[in-house]
């Protein structure tokens, strides 16, 4: 059976935390499929594998903690 599925490769659709956002692009996903760190402070998505975040009731990911607690090595 075919699908005769279209596919469009496109850079205006999603955007990892930390890179730099292109001028007048309405991103629609922000993906954390990369580590993201801030201070000392990271998440990496990977590290919740083992957690059934789809079928557990309300199983979210835990909040990022408020900027003003981390401990700033780089300003950039």
């Amino acid at each position: 059976m075919e699908l005769k599925l279209r596919y469009r490769i496109s850079s205006e659709i999603l955007i990892y935390p930390g890179y730099v956002p292109q001028p007048d692009v309405q991103y629609r996903i922000f993906h954390y499929g990369l580590e993201f760190k801030v201070g000392t402070w990271s998440f990496d998505k990977a590290n919740w594998r083992e957690v059934d975040m789809v079928n557990s009731c309300w199983a979210i990911f835990p909040d990022p903690p408020d900027p003003s607690t981390l401990e700033q090595i780089d300003e950039n």
